[in-house]
């Protein structure tokens, strides 16, 4: 589920719902409410739950629906459908699903519209940035029809973002084909709301126009009830999207489809798809900066494709800050990750160089790319840090870049300092303890024990750490122990987890101790 916002104070914060605990209340909907929730034993990872309202609990009505949501949901796998992970009912019936932090594409709409009211045309509202999101759904929903389920009401809010990628939601209409009117009063085709069953058609309708917001930042026309649009809707007119927004470069055959899936011309899905996918997209270099092109360009690759291809998050930056970031930074993030998964050491050198060259020069892409350098040739990683120490002269880069170092020398098998430790902020975060790990990592590689308890006990007691760092930090200590053979520090470090977690250790410490 996306991020969404609700006003007030939150009374839901740390409730149990099944095991999941609340962190948030995020959305709400007519039929249940949506919560961003974690797993105590899984650290940092947050998922998003959706349970019937406690207003609708009594209404046979509403618990028939959600539990048919339920149960269509976990009928259509696919991998742009939002996937159930699990399901309970404590009184009141709720299932789990992943939490996307990029919202959802009316989010995207929206915040384009706001910068093209500024003067601005980014790169990430683009139409080729778009379209792969809209084909991602289209697919989505032509699995569903597949299957034999319509899902009623398609519309921007319904269709999640994570990392470049569309997840169709909301399957609580699907199944209901007959009786009153339901659905989104803008997104519904003339004959339903005149009250005829939906049909696959009524899909195709919604999402002609959803292809309409993308191509013009437009919606068609308003409706306020259906009252008034019955007796209005023969005046309902659709503007051509080449008229309506030039400046947006609008491919004539996008119009064209767009128009035809309002007129539903299109007797299916296969259809709607067969002709988009015969349209020449616009490419995502479209608006980009030749620095966000040239860097594309050393993976010859989109970073739709990239983030597609590659399915796990990029190891040299913390996930939280990664979707924070510009998406310049999400682009060299996964181009550098998919270049070290092939260990191709020219190719990481060649986005070091590109991203030196830039104008402001990104220090936290740098030190990525340092990163994985060590990793594939510490003796280049330290030709770049040398680099690196003629152009950042201010004080904290000064440190980080010296902790940088010291971890290419651990990699080297060579001899170190201890100072880079005492330069690691009273709280530092995960981006400042990277280059520590690496360290912990190359000392267990050489069976090192004495340097990982002596940068352990250092941080233990000299600096403040989140519970997270704690356990990434216990993972290296837990790894020397079992060299050593210490059970029983071993078991002293269970026995702390134990207490934290309610008896639940953390699945890194257990591959500890495993391994």
């Amino acid at each position: 589920m996306g991020k969404n916002s609700c006003c007030g104070m939150d009374p839901f914060v740390g409730e149990q719902i099944g095991p999941y605990v609340v962190r948030a209340k995020i959305g709400q909907g007519g039929i249940g409410e949506v919560f961003l929730v974690e797993l105590p034993d899984e650290g940092a990872r947050q998922w998003a739950l959706k349970r019937l309202r406690a207003d609708r609990v009594d209404d046979s009505k509403y618990r028939e629906k959600f539990i048919k949501e339920v149960a269509t949901t976990k009928q259509l796998i696919h991998p742009h459908i939002v996937p159930i992970e699990a399901v309970g009912e404590e009184k009141i019936p709720w299932y789990a699903m992943p939490f996307y932090a990029d919202g959802t594409l009316k989010d995207l709409l929206i915040q384009a519209v706001e910068k093209e009211k500024e003067g601005v045309h980014a790169s990430v509202y683009s139409i080729g940035r778009f379209m792969p999101l809209f084909l991602q759904a289209c697919e989505a929903v032509a699995h569903a029809h597949r299957q034999g389920i319509i899902h009623r009401d398609l519309k921007p809010s319904n269709i999640l973002i994570g990392k470049e990628h569309a997840f169709v939601a909301d399957w609580s209409l699907s199944g209901y084909t007959e009786g009153f009117i339901e659905g989104t009063i803008s997104y519904l085709p003339p004959e339903v709301l005149g009250g005829k069953s939906p049909t696959e058609k009524a899909d195709i309708y919604a999402l002609g126009l959803i292809l309409y917001q993308i191509l013009t930042l437009r919606f068609p026309f308003h409706r306020e009830d259906i009252p008034q649009f019955l007796q209005t809707w023969q005046h309902e007119t659709i503007l051509d999207p080449l008229k309506v927004a030039p400046h947006r470069k609008i491919p004539p055959k996008l119009a064209e489809i767009a128009l035809g899936c309002v007129a539903e011309t299109y007797q299916g899905m296969e259809g709607l798809l067969s002709a988009l996918n015969q349209v020449e997209m616009p490419i995502p270099f479209e608006g980009r900066t030749p620095y966000e092109i040239l860097t594309l360009k050393t993976l010859s690759l989109p970073l739709q494709k990239i983030q597609r291809d590659h399915k796990r998050k990029p190891q040299f930056i913390e996930l939280e800050r990664i979707e924070e970031s510009p998406s310049e930074v999400q682009e060299l993030s996964y181009a550098l990750d998919r270049s070290f998964e092939e260990k191709d050491i020219a190719q990481v050198k060649l986005l070091f160089d590109t991203t030196y060259a830039h104008s402001p020069c990104p220090l936290p892409i740098l030190i990525q790319e340092i990163l994985a350098l060590i990793k594939l040739g510490p003796a280049a990683a330290q030709e770049k840090i040398a680099q690196l120490k003629k152009k950042f002269l201010d004080v904290q880069a000064i440190a980080q870049l010296r902790s940088l170092q010291t971890a290419a020398l651990a990699y080297q098998g060579e001899s170190f300092n201890w100072e880079f430790l005492e330069e690691l902020p009273r709280q530092p975060t995960y981006q400042h303890l990277l280059p520590v790990f690496f360290i912990l990592e190359a000392a267990l590689s050489k069976k090192n024990t004495r340097v990982v308890y002596t940068i352990g006990s250092f941080l233990i007691k000299q600096r403040i750490l989140s519970l997270p760092l704690m356990i990434e930090l216990d993972f290296y200590i837990l790894q020397a122990l079992k060299l050593d053979g210490n059970s029983q520090k071993i078991k002293d470090i269970i026995n702390f987890y134990d207490k934290q977690t309610d008896g639940k250790l953390p699945s890194k410490l257990r591959s500890a101790i495993n391994e």
